[in-house]
């Protein structure tokens, strides 16, 4: 039954409203989902094609409240007419199976890693807080345990972070204490912020939570005529020897460098956008059709890979040269901008499969084939190996202008796979220089 006959059957079984319908309905012809005529001008098919989803929009309203209303209704069974006739195989498939390593060694997992190293740590933490306190060693040890990172960077920067944190929130409450001579009338409230705002802080800034804390410490112990300078001193020292102890664990004992976590990071990410660039092409080309959703939710998984690069190069972005050319400032821009690039050209090869394209599936297929290599080129140099050919001339149509505004509906299309192709090749000459073929006429050249 189509569409159109199911909202007229449902309308003759009762009115909204609870009244006797007080005559039939007329009688609609069933509605026309087909696309639009590939000779229609650009504009009208899109408005054709916003017909159709207001359309399909209002037809399951109308069947939910129906079905809402009337008790002998049948079950709704929801379906999505973008994902009707799809290829049930996963995005996945669509790229080559990835190559074993060699040696048969499976990498050990960064779970495991960083348990042992949190094992190690809080063991020599302990043992060196005990040589400062014998009571207050703990202080050692839930430092250690608290600064170990995913890399020996981010371990580095939260425990200067910690450090600071303690010194100046040691300094601030000692302050306090003495300058209100423990009035329990600002100790009291000073205590219930204090605790607010080191619970609050932990998750955003650890410097923050770690200020709070100490503050909390110092007003605590004056409010219970305990705060004494040497009590201060230890808390320093030993929160000092616990994350100098995390930070010699995260070099010496199975260490993850910043740099390769970061590298991982970005072969993740580029994983997942050359199954989105894939996806796209091959659709156009006339290959399998892909899922709207599985388009959607794939990019959204590039939304978190972004995310955890950004949050590995975080101690990059504070050593000297960050934001030299081909630093890390420039590599993080490169890599926004891939990732914004991939997301237009998802969305303009949705819209252009409504709106029809002048290039053949060969063209497709060959714009296909060349960003999967550079792409492929890319994570070699992001392993360490010597990058493939790299393609730099996607030798487009002759009526592509990259320079003037879009004039055809692949145009769109074209000019996001360009821009792709040259932040790759950006990223090649970053990561592998003399790797993108414009020295190899010179290297060529007999001696």
């Amino acid at each position: 039954m189509s569409a159109g006959t199911k909202v007229a059957t449902t309308r003759n079984t009762r009115p909204l409203d609870g009244s006797t319908p007080s005559a039939p309905p007329p009688h609609l012809a069933p509605w026309q989902d087909d696309r639009a005529p590939a000779d229609w001008p650009q504009a009208a098919r899109l408005l054709y094609q916003s017909a159709n989803e207001l359309y399909r929009a209002a037809d399951v309203l109308r069947t939910a409240e129906v079905a809402s209303l009337d008790p002998d209704a049948p079950p709704l069974a929801l379906v999505d007419p973008d994902d009707a006739e799809t290829d049930d195989a996963g995005l996945d498939e669509l790229l080559p199976a990835p190559e074993k390593a060699s040696g048969g060694r499976k990498p050990m997992s960064p779970v495991t890693r960083r348990a042992i190293q949190a094992g190690v740590a809080t063991g020599a933490a302990l043992g060196l807080g005990e040589a400062v306190s014998t009571t207050h060693q703990y202080w050692a040890t839930l430092a250690a345990y608290q600064v170990l990172g995913g890399s020996d960077g981010e371990t580095f920067v939260k425990g200067a972070q910690r450090v600071a944190g303690t010194v100046v929130g040691a300094a601030v409450g000692f302050a306090v204490a003495i300058w209100t001579g423990a009035d329990p009338a600002v100790i009291v409230p000073l205590l219930a912020v204090a605790v607010f705002a080191s619970t609050y802080y932990r998750p955003v800034s650890p410097a923050v939570s770690n200020f709070w804390t100490t503050m909390l410490f110092a007003l605590l112990y004056e409010f219970l005529g305990r705060l004494t300078t040497l009590a201060l001193e230890i808390r320093v020292l030993e929160t000092l020897f616990g994350a100098a102890v995390a930070l010699l664990v995260a070099w010496l004992v199975l260490p993850t460098h910043t740099r390769t976590k970061l590298d991982k990071d970005i072969m993740k990410l580029l994983q997942d956008i050359e199954i989105v660039v894939v996806a796209s092409l091959r659709e156009l080309e006339g290959g399998t059709k892909i899922s709207k959703k599985a388009l959607e939710k794939r990019l959204l998984v590039i939304n978190k890979d972004v995310r955890q690069v950004n949050a590995t190069a975080a101690p990059l972005r504070r050593t000297p040269g960050a934001l030299e050319v081909g630093g890390i400032e420039g590599q993080l821009t490169a890599v926004w901008s891939l990732t914004y690039y991939t997301r237009h050209l998802a969305r303009a090869a949705t819209r252009m499969l409504e709106a029809g394209t002048d290039l053949s599936s060969e063209d497709w297929a060959r714009l296909r084939r060349t960003t999967s290599e550079n792409i492929s080129a890319l994570h070699d140099a992001l392993a360490g190996r010597l990058p493939r050919t790299v393609e730099e001339d996607l030798d487009f149509d002759s009526e592509y202008d990259p320079t003037g505004p879009p004039a055809r509906a692949e145009d769109v299309v074209l000019r996001q796979v360009e821009r792709i192709d040259q932040t790759l090749v950006v990223l090649i000459e970053i990561f592998a220089p003399g790797a993108t073929g414009k020295d190899d006429a010179a290297q060529r050249a007999p001696l």
